[in-house]
């Protein structure tokens, strides 16, 4: 996934305790990809700033959401994905609100 092109963001859906979801967001974005985090994004806010500190540095955005890793349709996918279901990859945009057009530009 880090070495594919095609990919430009990456969720990272995993363990607030310990910190280990900023180790591979931290990976995510040394490898040029965006990262989405679930909210809470960690259990240190040094290392939530030293992640978005890096992503400022590569030009990358890290993104903060809603906690999906229980909602029905994440489980569903998440089953789906260790199950090898899918036989291609293919890139999806979810939302709980309608659907919008996103920026062409950053804001700060």
């Amino acid at each position: 996934m880090l070495d594919d092109p095609s990919i430009e963001l990456i969720a990272v859906e995993s363990n607030v305790r310990g910190n280990m979801n900023f180790g591979y967001a931290q990976k995510a974005i040394a490898a040029g990809k965006h990262v989405h985090l679930d909210k809470p994004p960690g259990d240190s806010l040094p290392a939530l700033k030293e992640l978005l500190e890096s992503a400022a540095k590569q030009g990358q955005i890290v993104q903060l959401g809603y906690q999906w890793r229980y909602h029905p349709a994440m489980q569903k996918a998440i089953e789906a994905a260790r199950k090898g279901w899918s036989a291609r990859r293919s890139t999806s945009r979810l939302t709980r609100q309608a659907a919008t057009t996103m920026p062409s530009t950053r804001v700060a």
